[in-house]
């Protein structure tokens, strides 16, 4: 039996805390808006959480090939993959959308319905326009849901999905060199996709021994994340790609460093950090309709007027935290769990490749990583239906 990729509690706290990075961002935006109270609070201490996205991209990285390291190169697997990465971010999702989109509907001032177009593509999480979307933090799943089909590739075939990876690098390049390639959505050529591969090179780095003096790069990342953090807030350095480049790459140093010291000795996590870590999805998607909500009963009742801005933020962002991990207790852990047994027993459930058709050299032996393999009727329905997937993702 194949040995279990080892779950980090670091990893986990890791997720918490990007989560509600973000949660601080959404609340400073709020606060500076001049719909609301116009005013920046904690001397604008938060402006700066939005690198909680990039924090999130280098975990992502990190945790996908922590997790499926062991299915590169084993197409009889991807069916499995795909499905638990549908699971995950799928189901939940499309609960917290629709209520949303009903929001948007009903005439409570929460904003316009969306048109066809925005609605479908806020659905699917692919097209052409992520920032065309219903739930305002959805961008970034249409930027994970690319990185995913790129690993599916590698699943599928190693040299296919490096060969993909390394024109995705180009095309990411290009674009910050100035070539736009207009053809493809934007997102595909944003350099935030970096990010991923950032994470998944902290990931090699620690299954391979780690790195020496670990808890020397734990500070050093730490640091590095705080350096550009003040440098942001003072507005002296850095411009808004290499800044996101350089929160990736602090992050990822972190990541590679506190995991070399968990895989050579336990480390002791508290509860309340892991609880949040693992409510950090739910977080990221109930947290902003959240905050749009309170924020207008704020302006609507007069209690922007006469309970303290800073008050107001600390007790706004404990609802919005609280409501959240809610959420994640009675709607997505139960999904969750429904979910696995999906995957276990149900119509989901990954059948064993049995039903080969003995095809090991001849019609099939041009196609890299397939010489002496047998093919089943399985992997080529996997081909088919990645295929389809992915014209989809460009189109």
């Amino acid at each position: 039996m194949a040995e279990k990729p080892k779950l980090f509690g670091t990893i986990e706290v890791g997720r918490g805390i990007a989560a509600l990075m973000v949660v601080l961002f959404h609340l400073d935006v709020a606060f500076r808006s001049p719909d609301y109270w116009n005013q920046p609070i904690f001397d604008g201490l938060f402006s700066m959480g939005f690198s909680g996205v990039e924090f999130f991209f280098v975990l992502s990285g990190f945790i996908i090939a922590q997790v499926h390291f062991a299915d590169i190169g084993r197409p009889e697997r991807f069916q499995r993959y795909a499905s638990r990465r549908f699971l995950r971010i799928y189901p939940v999702y499309w609960i917290v959308l629709a209520g949303m989109m009903l929001l948007l509907i009903l005439p409570l001032g929460f904003g316009e319905p969306p048109s066809i177009g925005i609605a479908l593509q806020s659905i699917a999480l692919i097209g052409p326009d992520s920032d065309a979307t219903v739930l305002m933090v959805a961008w970034t799943l249409f930027q994970e849901i690319a990185f995913y089909t790129v690993f599916g590739l590698l699943i599928l075939n190693v040299r296919f999905g490096l060969a993909i990876v390394a024109a995705w690098v180009a095309l990411v390049l290009a674009e910050m060199a100035g070539f736009s390639i207009g053809v493809l959505p934007a997102y595909l050529a944003s350099p935030l996709n970096l990010l991923f591969l950032f994470g998944l090179v902290a990931c090699l780095a620690s299954r391979s021994g780690g790195l020496p003096m670990p808890g020397l790069w734990t500070v050093v990342g730490i640091a590095g994340f705080v350096m550009v953090w003040a440098d942001g807030l003072s507005g002296q350095m850095l411009s808004k790609t290499p800044q996101a480049l350089a929160f990736g790459l602090a992050a990822a140093v972190g990541l590679a460093a506190v995991t070399t010291l968990e895989r050579r000795r336990p480390v002791a996590v508290p509860r309340l950090a892991l609880a949040m870590g693992a409510a950090s999805y739910s977080i990221y998607l109930v947290h902003a309709p959240l905050i749009s909500f309170m924020a207008k009963v704020a302006a609507a009742t007069g209690l922007r007027e006469s309970v303290p801005p800073a008050v107001s933020f600390v007790v706004m962002f404990l609802v919005a935290v609280g409501a959240s991990y809610a959420f994640h207790r009675v709607v997505e852990k139960p999904m969750l769990r429904i979910g696995a047994k999906l995957l276990a027993t149900g119509p989901l459930k990954v059948q064993p490749q049995g039903d080969t058709l003995g095809w090991r050299k001849g019609l099939v032996s041009g196609l890299p990583g397939w010489h002496g393999r047998e093919v089943s009727v399985g992997s080529i329905l996997n081909y088919g239906r990645y295929g389809a997937f992915t014209c989809a993702m460009i189109l």
